[in-house]
């Protein structure tokens, strides 16, 4: 049998890297409709299009799944 997890759930979190930088941080999803990646290097250059991918840290995902782009989300008022 197969278990899915969104990438949202509250639960998750998937070790990642910045293909441009080889940046490593954390995916983490907290039951919004956008992820956060945190714990990336206080230097980190990350830009808007960058590429996010699965670096296989703790054996759940293997790596090199691309995941997402780095995206800009805006707040409205």
């Amino acid at each position: 049998s197969s278990k899915v997890l969104l990438l949202t759930d509250a639960v998750s979190a998937i070790s990642v890297f910045v293909a441009r930088t080889g940046d490593i941080g954390l995916l983490e999803g907290k039951n919004r409709p956008w992820v956060l990646l945190n714990y990336l290097p206080e230097k980190s250059e990350i830009t808007e299009g960058d590429e996010i991918i699965t670096a296989g840290l703790g054996g759940l995902f293997p790596p090199g799944v691309f995941v997402d782009r780095k995206s800009t989300r805006l707040n409205s008022s």
